[in-house]
């Protein structure tokens, strides 16, 4: 066989190249194709077999129906089909666009493959120096409808999109060691669009490349914005029954809550309002900001009445020592009232001696407040009684001075 070939190349069962032909029109092999050297072929190559390649270049389209192995280097100027795997143990390069079967215009590169096989796998280890700097697969978007990889699963010898029996099975599959800082499995530069599930089995970081949590959200921003938060969750149905934009849910013993929100600077730990302003604030010091404060006491979530004395509680709140403090952590704003251990020495009310609810202090307020109510009645019925004998006393008085005169 000649090293050129100015005419169309037709071979009807399998070849063999030992040289290095040039083949100026197409290539077109029935059965298999094992080039032992380089070939170039200026038109298009057609392998209804297996190609065994070692360097080849194809300045149209590199069609391939069944396996394709590459011990050298390939350059194909179209698209590269292959219809079962492909093994390259060199570097392929594939310049858009491409017809194939399957998706028409939207792949470079297509390589379909059936069972427990990759259709496309790459693999990047070091070099002679022990340095790994590279990709193993790496994919470019440079125009709308098109994808850099794209990987879609298949079954049997449907076109990709059929289903599959319960196993588990990757469109795209990328690994990286755990253990090394540098490595990713992925990585992407740009937006992702995701239809589906995202399923993780390690921490995942956004905005840190060493996730101390399940999930890690992290990022700087000093703009002092509340348009350009660092997290944004919402919901943008506006009908009558749309659902909470974030939902919340612990089933152990959470020490620290179902949600633990901390502020480590100056401000506010939360705030709180509606479409138009803001309506509450909880303060790094602890102290909540709001309208109003709405106590459930409705008797039908309330047991085990009993009855209280006023005039009992209002001698023990006469009792109850008060005084002018402040907050260890606040020096700066002035409070009235008593300590949590004299008012759950005094009542027995709340759940420990460290707090007081407002429920409680309200309630001994009103019951002090009867109390007083009670003593000033009883005054006010003795001040009655002693009015009473005072004027027959003077009634008596008169009567007397009168009879005398």
């Amino acid at each position: 066989m000649k090293n050129s070939f100015n005419l169309f190349a037709a071979i009807a069962a399998t070849a063999t190249l030992p040289l290095a032909p040039t083949l100026a029109g197409n290539l077109t092999v029935n059965g298999n194709l094992t080039v032992e050297t380089n070939a170039t072929v200026e038109g298009q190559a057609r392998i209804g077999g297996t190609a065994y390649l070692n360097t080849a270049f194809v300045n149209g389209n590199l069609d391939v129906k069944s396996n394709a192995f590459l011990e050298g280097d390939a350059n194909v100027d179209f698209g590269l089909s292959v219809g079962g795997p492909a093994d390259l143990y060199g570097d392929l390069r594939v310049m858009p666009w491409v017809v194939n079967a399957w998706h028409g215009t939207r792949s470079t590169v297509e390589v379909g493959a059936l069972g427990k096989t990759n259709a496309i796998y790459g693999e990047l280890g070091p070099d002679a120096s022990n340095i790994v700097d590279g990709v193993a697969v790496e994919g470019y978007c440079t125009g709308p409808d098109t994808s850099g990889v794209f990987g879609e699963l298949g079954h049997g010898d449907a076109e990709p999109g059929g289903e599959f029996p319960i196993r588990d099975y990757y469109g795209v599959y990328g690994h990286a060691d755990a253990s090394d800082g540098n490595a990713y499995a992925g990585y992407f530069d740009g937006r992702v669009n995701m239809n589906g599930v995202l399923s993780a089995q390690a921490n995942v970081g956004i905005g840190t490349g060493s996730p101390g949590a399940q999930l890690d959200v992290e990022g700087s921003d000093d703009s002092g914005s509340w348009a350009a938060p660092i997290a944004l969750i919402q919901n943008n149905d506006k009908g009558n029954a749309a659902a909470p934009a974030l939902r919340l849910a612990g089933w152990g013993n959470t020490t620290y809550g179902v949600l633990s929100v901390s502020a480590n600077g100056p401000g506010l730990i939360a705030q709180f309002g509606n479409y138009s302003k803001f309506v509450a604030d909880i303060k790094n010091d602890g102290t909540i900001d709001a309208k109003a404060f709405n106590t459930t006491s409705d008797r039908n979530a309330k047991e085990n009445f009993s009855p209280i004395s006023p005039a009992e509680v209002l001698h023990r709140v006469v009792s109850l020592p008060i005084s002018r403090w402040n907050f260890k952590q606040d020096d700066g704003v002035s409070h009235v009232g008593p300590m949590a251990q004299d008012f759950h020495a005094a009542f027995n009310v709340g759940s420990d001696d460290k707090h007081i609810a407002t429920v409680d202090e309200e309630g001994v307020a009103l019951a002090a407040i009867q109390g007083l109510n009670q003593k000033l009645n009883e005054k006010d019925a003795e001040i009655r009684d002693l009015k009473a004998r005072l004027t027959r006393l003077e009634q008596l008085i008169e009567t007397r001075n009168s009879s005398r005169n």
